[in-house]
């Protein structure tokens, strides 16, 4: 699992192994974007921690069923979005987009990789507005590149 962690301006990645090594960067940050790519069963392990949740709203994200409406949560918002491969081989995959306090979290299969390397690129290039970046707008630019992908 990835991080991206945001302070003030600047944009540091780091991979995560445990919840005491997201802690320790948390407390680094002013907000956190963590990214779950083809997770693990120890990534779920991890993911359940952050979330507190019960195990039907992770198993719903290890089955990359598609979500019917937000999922609001008192520490958390959960939101679906479908992707489609490509209109040759019709493969369609959930990106799961999880907001909560200063984190924003992404659960997402490698079919997703080419749209979230996009994405990554243009943050450390400061294509985008850098006073910009908070969760709401990393979650309208993955949007926008799921649009953009799905066309």
């Amino acid at each position: 699992m990835q991080s991206y962690t945001f302070k003030k301006k600047t944009i540091r990645e780091d991979k995560i192994g445990s919840i005491e090594q997201l802690e320790k960067i948390e407390q680094t940050a002013d907000w956190l974007w963590i990214d779950f790519e083809d997770p693990s069963k120890k990534d779920f392990e991890l993911l359940s921690k952050i979330l507190k949740e019960d195990p039907n709203i992770i198993d719903c994200i290890k089955k990359l069923k598609p979500l019917q409406e937000c999922k609001i949560h008192h520490i958390y918002h959960m939101i679906s979005a479908a992707i489609v491969n490509s209109p040759e081989n019709f493969q369609v995959q959930q990106i799961f987009i999880i907001l909560k306090e200063n984190q924003l979290l992404t659960v997402r299969t490698l079919l997703s990789s080419r749209l979230f390397e996009n994405l990554i690129q243009k943050l450390k290039d400061g294509k985008a507005l850098r006073k910009l970046y908070n969760p709401s707008y990393i979650v309208t630019e993955i949007l926008v590149e799921i649009a953009n992908q799905n066309l």
